[in-house]
């Protein structure tokens, strides 16, 4: 009998297998879901946008009338909300009504902005009528810090017994102590005499306003200290006061020109001690931005405490294999991270490095990936609802167009990376080529915001990140961490010394690559909008698909043409506490000015809007005509300006110029019909810029106080 072979089943093809009913058990698993990030940048952006309509609605509303809207914008914002979220719990969302419920989100979280930008109008300390004169008082010092050429500088508030604490209550002053006086700290009540200053005023038409920025810091005024008649002794423990004391232990330790000021401001937050030759070579050399506690200072911190931990935990293999060391040390490092957020004095980019900092820690205690956009954009959220005048601050503007630029370059890379072994070689080479990268893609991404705020970016900084930066990383902040941590214990000497070289080696190699050719670039500065647009051409290429991303090029080509049709400024005027100094734009392209300080405060505020990096003395400009009391400065199109400081010789100089600026009152103008600008008309503008008109043949101002 012969057996037969049983026949082998056909393979089912995935053709056949479609029309076959299938089991729970013969499904394939699902796709991971993915994570959609979408709901934070519309969140983000549309709170961006009720911040900036706002702040434009609010502007011309008295108190009253703010006040009366308090709470409308947020109620509806809110009930505008609860019409997506509903719609997609009924599963509206999914049956047509999904763009529309985002539109609706979209308008809803606009109405929160402005509802957030109400509160924060009316929080604002109202202006308050600053008298005049010296006054002996004493105060109440709530902060304190070095200054430079050995002067303290303090906030203070007002004893109660004291007959301006009804005026100035809950306000405080910035005083500046003169040189000779024995550290103060916080809590210590002090009695002087002291001389009223009135806050530093916006000095150029769309410039930085000073005053707004003190106001929100809740500084109403400032002086200047004549006499310490008394100081007593303040009791009690605070987070300003162990600052002070930690900063006259670094200046102790060390170096006090270069080392210590530097030290200060990387470590605690306070950088009024630092010299402007030296903050300005750091600037020139593209290293400003590490004087500023952000991410890099935070990760450090954060990323040695973990990394101890987790090494003492690997001594304990029975402990460690069964709890997540990882998971641990995440816990142990973030009160930690929180102590040293305070301790540095909570600026913007600390506390944006921070709020990413927990959500990524939030993401690894939950298995899930810690860097995302999403957490920039929730970090950004989460300081608009509780500050959403730092907006308008250019440490929000560059921190998180920097941070999302790099977020955005490392995902795309995290995407495409091959995963291979390499040598100790190529580890070092691949390191400061990221270095050089990530400080490539952040100047780029925050260079809108840069030449907005300052007109100028630096040519160099790549090679300087290069070099500063794994000096940073490995040397200055691990040693100045350690030096921290040890000062307690009266063992911070041997770090510190360390850190003080690291610091004077990168000072010097700043100021070398600050003096090189063509280190810095001036421009000149974009518009608010103009800005705002090339930072959607990053968003846009970031998050649109498809052909949705040419969005960016038609973004970036309007950004250009409204950039390059923006007028340039013929003459400006800046008051220096009251003082007008002048500037006006040479037909060789030269920038002159009426003072001899062409690198004091006014020249750079006066720099800006030219797109100059420094400018000249008017009677060392070789095209100029000078004489006793006036100068005369050939200008575009054949014109001539004038620069007068006598008012006798204002009837010779309109016979001869165009456009005549006189530091002195004037009772009547040029008869010639050249355009006259006396002191008078300077002090009541509260600085100009002076643009020609080519079609009219006329010249026309734009004015702090007010447009024309």
């Amino acid at each position: 009998m012969t057996s037969k072979t049983p026949e082998k089943a056909p393979e089912k093809t995935p053709e056949k297998a479609l029309g076959e009913t299938k089991t729970w058990d013969d499904e394939a698993l699902p796709e991971p879901r993915r994570y959609q990030s979408g709901w934070s940048l519309v969140v983000a952006l549309g709170l961006i946008a009720g911040v900036l309509t706002g702040n434009q609605f609010f502007q011309g509303l008295d108190g009253a009338g703010v006040e009366a809207l308090r709470g409308y914008f947020s109620l509806a914002g809110v009930a505008l909300l609860a019409v997506p979220i509903l719609a997609v719990a009924a599963g509206l969302a999914w049956r047509g009504f999904g763009r529309t419920a985002w539109v609706v989100a979209a308008l809803a979280v606009v109405l929160v902005g402005q509802g957030v930008m109400v509160d924060e109008h009316l929080s604002r300390p109202a202006p308050i009528a600053v008298p005049s004169g010296t006054i002996t008082d004493s105060f109440i010092i709530t902060e304190s810090q070095r200054h430079r050429r050995e002067r303290q500088q303090i906030l203070a508030r007002f004893t109660d017994a004291s007959p301006f604490a009804p005026s100035f209550k809950d306000s405080t002053l910035r005083l500046l102590i003169p040189s000779g006086q024995p550290p103060l700290y916080a809590g210590d009540v002090i009695t002087l005499k002291m001389q009223w200053q009135e806050l530093l005023p916006r000095l150029m038409p769309d410039g930085f306003d000073f005053e707004r920025h003190a106001r929100a810091q809740g500084i109403v005024a400032s002086g200047r200290v004549l006499e310490v008649l008394a100081v007593e002794a303040g009791t009690g423990w605070s987070m300003a006061k162990m600052r002070r004391q930690f900063q006259e232990t670094l200046f102790e330790r060390m170096e006090p020109k270069w080392g210590a000021p530097v030290a200060s401001a990387l470590l605690i937050g306070l950088r009024a001690a630092i010299a402007p030759d030296l903050r300005e070579a750091w600037r020139g050399a593209g290293l400003a931005h590490l004087l500023a506690i952000s991410g890099l200072h935070m990760m450090l911190v954060c990323g040695v405490i973990m990394g101890l931990v987790r090494t003492c935990l690997a001594l304990f293999p029975v402990f460690s294999s069964r709890f997540s060391p990882l998971k641990l040390a995440v816990m142990l490092a973030l009160p930690l991270c929180l102590f040293y957020l305070f301790f540095s004095g909570v600026s913007v980019s600390a506390l944006r490095a921070f709020l990413m900092l927990v959500l990524a820690m939030a993401a690894v205690l939950l298995s899930r990936r810690g860097i995302t956009l999403h957490h920039v954009q929730v970090a950004a959220i989460i300081i608009l609802l509780f500050d959403p005048a730092s907006l308008f601050s250019a440490a929000f503007q560059m921190s998180f167009s920097a941070v999302f630029g790099l977020v955005a370059a490392w995902t795309l890379w995290q995407k495409y990376r091959r995963f291979r072994r390499v040598n100790l070689l190529m580890r070092l080479l691949g390191y400061f080529v990221a270095i050089g990268l990530s400080s490539l893609i952040a100047s780029l991404a925050s260079m809108p915001f840069v030449l907005h705020h300052f007109g100028v970016t630096t040519t160099w900084s790549l090679l300087a990140n290069m070099m500063g930066m794994p000096l940073m990383g490995l040397v200055i902040m691990p040693t100045g961490g350690a030096g921290a941590v040890l000062t307690p214990l009266g063992l911070e000497a041997l770090p510190l010394y360390i850190m003080n070289g690291g610091i004077l080696l990168l000072s010097a190699f700043a100021e070398m690559v600050a003096g090189w050719q063509g280190a810095r670039l001036a421009l000149v500065p974009p518009s608010g909008l103009v800005a705002t647009l090339l930072a959607l051409v990053l968003i846009s290429l970031v998050v649109m698909r498809g052909g949705w991303r040419w969005l960016s090029l038609v973004l970036a080509i309007s950004a250009m043409a409204l950039w390059i049709a923006t007028p340039r400024p013929l003459a400006g005027v800046v008051l220096n506490y009251g003082k007008p100094v002048l500037a006006v734009k040479a037909a060789d392209g030269l920038l002159v000015l009426s003072t001899k300080r062409h690198s004091g405060f006014a020249a750079r505020i006066l720099t800006t809007p030219f797109g100059v990096a420094r400018g000249l003395y008017v009677r060392r400009h070789a095209d100029s005509a000078c004489d006793s009391g006036y100068c005369l400065v050939p200008i575009s199109d054949g014109a001539v300006a004038a620069l007068v400081w006598d008012a006798e010789a204002v009837d010779a100089v309109c016979r001869q110029a165009d456009l005549v600026l006189v530091m002195a009152e004037v009772s009547q103008g040029c008869q010639s019909g050249a355009m006259l600008i006396d002191r008078t008309e300077m002090l009541a503008s509260g600085g100009m810029l002076i643009y020609a008109d080519s079609v009219r043949g006329v010249y026309y101002t734009r004015r702090v106080n007010t447009d024309e």
